[in-house]
C-alpha cells in the first residue's frame, strides 16, 4: 500500500502553485469526486445549522471545518475535469503524443513506427488546496458526523455496501485515491520530472514525439497515475 501523503510536503506559501499531472482518460474520465463533495457540502451545512438549547455543537476536524475541504475539493476537481476529453480539447489542448512502439506492439515491418499514447495534462494547482486534501482522508475516519452524511449521500448516488460504514469507506478511498493522484508528480523520479519540464514547455496545440527515455518514463509515471487511479491498464491508443 502506499504511504500516507504528508500535507507537509507542499510549498509553505498558500500562494503558490503545485505542479500535478492527470492522465486524460477521454471518454472514461477521471473518478467521479462528486460524491465526496456532496458529503463536504452537506457536513458544511449541518455546521451551520443553529444549535438547538442544551444541545453541543457539530465539531467538525479541520479541514472539514468550515466548509474549507469542500471549497478546495470544488477548485481542485474543477481543474482536473477541464483537462479530460472533449473539455482539454475546448481548452485547446489538441496535440496528440507519440513514442516509439515497444516489444509487442510494431505492426509490419519498420522499427520506425511511433505508438499514440495517453495524453499527459499538467495543471498547476494553489498550494493550499493540495495540503488541504492531503489532510481529508484521515480527517473523514472515526467521526459519526461524517459517516452519517456519507450515507445519507451514498443513498442518493446509489452506494450501497453490505458492510457498516460502507458509505463512508466508498468516500474516504475516494479521497485517498485524489490524494495520491495530486502527488505523483511531486514524488517523481529526476527521468519523469524531465518528461513533464518536456509537455510543460510545448504548445498544447501541438503533437509531441518522444525519444525512447522520455517514452520510458512516460510508460512508468502512467503507471503511477494508474496505481492511484486504481485503474485498468493504460498506454497505448494506436499503432502509426
Amino acid at each position: 500500500m502506499s504511504p500516507p501523503v504528508s500535507s507537509s510536503e507542499f510549498p509553505a506559501s498558500d500562494q503558490q502553485r503545485v505542479r500535478v499531472v492527470v492522465p486524460d482518460l477521454v471518454e472514461d474520465g477521471l473518478p467521479d469526486w462528486s460524491p465526496l463533495e456532496e458529503v463536504l457540502a452537506v457536513l458544511e451545512d449541518w455546521e451551520l445549522q443553529p444549535v438547538p438549547a442544551g444541545m453541543e455543537p457539530m465539531r467538525l476536524r479541520p479541514p472539514i471545518t468550515g466548509g474549507i475541504a469542500h471549497e478546495a475539493l470544488g477548485r481542485v476537481s474543477a481543474a482536473l475535469d477541464r483537462t479530460q476529453g472533449e473539455h482539454a480539447l475546448r481548452a485547446g489542448m489538441t496535440g496528440t503524443l507519440y513514442s516509439p512502439a515497444g516489444d509487442g506492439e510494431r505492426r509490419g515491418p519498420g522499427g520506425g513506427q511511433l505508438v499514440e499514447r495517453t495524453p499527459l495534462r499538467i495543471v498547476f494547482l494553489r498550494a493550499a488546496d493540495m495540503r488541504v486534501l492531503a489532510e481529508l482522508p484521515a480527517a473523514l475516519v472515526g467521526d459519526e458526523d461524517v459517516a452519517d452524511a456519507a450515507e445519507q449521500v451514498g443513498r442518493d448516488y446509489g452506494i450501497t455496501h453490505s458492510t457498516p460504514h460502507g458509505a463512508l469507506t466508498h468516500m474516504i478511498g475516494l479521497a485517498r485515491r485524489l490524494s495520491l493522484l495530486l502527488h505523483i508528480a511531486i514524488d517523481a523520479p529526476a527521468e519523469q520530472q524531465a518528461l513533464l519540464d518536456l509537455l510543460q514547455a510545448a504548445d498544447p496545440a501541438d503533437d509531441v514525439v518522444l525519444d525512447a527515455a522520455h517514452g520510458g518514463a512516460h510508460r512508468d509515471l502512467l503507471h503511477a497515475l494508474q496505481s492511484a487511479l486504481a485503474l485498468a491498464p493504460l498506454g497505448r491508443r494506436s499503432i502509426l
